[in-house]
């Protein structure tokens, strides 16, 4: 067990490491990356991160709270379980990722985007989100209650659920997408687009 509390990061790297349990707490951390790790339980909580990044990680618990990240990467990894809650994001990024359960709560997202991933569970709550896209992705269960969302773009994906319940989209798009089930309730939408799109 170890723990960073109050503490000033310039520069840690875990490479090719299992870790049981780990935990930022009132820190400022300027890089921070995971090569080839697995990790048991890592949390950041009020903390202020500029760099990290995860690849090729298996990750069975992870969580931010009342955090600002400036940049933060997955790249081939598996995330079990994954929550963002009263957080700052500037930069997120996703590609070649599996995910069984993802959760956004009272965030404020400039830019998000998933690429080739497979995604069990992902929810969205009261949250503001600049710039959101998925590409080539597998998504099971998607939804997004009391968002405002500017920018947001599905492309080639094969969806099985996707809710919005009391949102504002500015701009939504559908392009190559197989969809099974999609709702809209209380939402206002300025831009809605279906490009060779199948909803059944």
């Amino acid at each position: 067990m170890q723990s960073f509390d109050d503490s000033v990061i310039k520069y840690l790297s875990f490479d090719d490491c299992v870790i049981k349990y780990l935990s930022f707490d009132d820190s400022v951390i300027k890089y921070l990356s995971f090569d080839d790790c697995v990790i048991n339980y890592l949390s950041f909580d009020d903390s202020v991160i500029e760099y990290l990044s995860f690849d090729d990680c298996v990750i069975n618990y992870l969580s931010f709270d009342d955090s600002v990240i400036k940049y933060l990467s997955f790249d081939d990894c598996v995330i079990n379980y994954l929550s963002f809650d009263d957080s700052v994001i500037k930069y997120l990024s996703f590609d070649d990722c599996v995910i069984k359960y993802l959760s956004f709560d009272d965030c404020v997202i400039k830019y998000l985007s998933f690429d080739d991933c497979v995604i069990n569970y992902l929810s969205s709550d009261d949250s503001v989100i600049k710039y959101l896209s998925f590409d080539d992705c597998v998504i099971k269960y998607l939804s997004f209650d009391d968002c405002v969302i500017n920018y947001l773009s599905f492309d080639d994906c094969v969806i099985k659920y996707l809710s919005f319940d009391d949102c504002v989209i500015k701009y939504l798009s559908f392009d190559d997408c197989v969809i099974k089930y999609l709702s809209f309730d209380d939402c206002v939408i300025n831009y809605l687009s279906f490009d060779d799109s199948v909803i059944k």
